[in-house]
Formats: C-alpha cells, sequence, structure tokens
C-alpha cells in the first residue's frame, strides 16, 4: 500500500493502534489491568506523534476515546457494540500498529489483524516496524513524498 504522507495537500494518514483494552493474565499469574492497556495505547499514540507528525501520521487510539465508559455508561453495554464500533473505527484507517508484545492477548486484535488482512490494510508489529517500512520519493515536481510499503506480518 502506497499512501503519500509529505504532500501538503495529501489527507492526514490515520494510524489505528490495536491491542488489549480489558484485564488479561500474564505468565507469571499477574493481572494487567484495564488501566495498564490504557496507558500502553497512549504511549504509543505519543510516540506515534512524536516520530510521524511530520509525514503527516495521525493515531486512532480506541482506548482513549472510550477509556474507562465501562464505569461511567448507564447499565452495561455489551461486548458486541465495543468490538463493532472499534471494528468500523479500523476499517476506516490506512494502517494498523500493534501496542506492545501482548497485543495478541486480546480477542478483540486479533478479529481486527484478520479483518485488516482481508481488508490488505498494512498491519505492523511495532512503531519501529512502522518507521523501516516508509521509503521516501522525490516527485518530478521536485516534491519529497513519503510511502508506507506493506509490511510481512
Amino acid at each position: 500500500m502506497n499512501v503519500n504522507m509529505c504532500n501538503p495537500a495529501a489527507k492526514p494518514v490515520m494510524i489505528y493502534l490495536a491491542g488489549p483494552y480489558r484485564p488479561y493474565i500474564i505468565g507469571s499469574g499477574c493481572t494487567v489491568p484495564t488501566t495498564v492497556n490504557i496507558l500502553k495505547a497512549e504511549e504509543t499514540a505519543v510516540s506515534v506523534v512524536d516520530q510521524l507528525y511530520v509525514h503527516k501520521m495521525f493515531p486512532v487510539t480506541p482506548h482513549l476515546n472510550t477509556a474507562n465508559f465501562e464505569h461511567k455508561t448507564e447499565g452495561e453495554i455489551p461486548d458486541e457494540y465495543w468490538l463493532e464500533c472499534t471494528m468500523e473505527l479500523m476499517r476506516r484507517c490506512d494502517a494498523v500498529l500493534l501496542i506492545g508484545e501482548d497485543a495478541m492477548r486480546s480477542s478483540g486484535t486479533r478479529a481486527e489483524i484478520e479483518e485488516a488482512k482481508r481488508l490488505n490494510i498494512p498491519v505492523f508489529n511495532n512503531l519501529d516496524h512502522l518507521v523501516s517500512s516508509l521509503r521516501y520519493h522525490q516527485t518530478i515536481e521536485g516534491e519529497r513524498t513519503v510511502v508506507i510499503t506493506h509490511p510481512t506480518i
């Protein structure tokens, strides 16, 4: 997938951040709580902005869009609602970036990766993987453009 990111007229590139939201248990038996997952998502989003804003890349971070809503909404909202809506959000993005080494622990993230692959949306294991996929090109008009090359995940 080639996405022009340096042309001032080009639209920003939306990078969907995918990873666990709900708590999960790691090998030592410890539970990683939702608050830690939200923090990891926020740290990843900030890193995307720090490293890639010059290429008009923007993090779409569902963890931050709905942080702690499970404690704030009236009544219990079914998981299907959150999963369906965040899946649609991912479909509207240009690439997917996994949040941390534990991203695959989430069934929702695994489903997002499967859907992204079906739609030919590039999926990146980490930010370094995304950065290393960028290729710089000089246009005939002398503009410098950047494209994302499709990863091999």
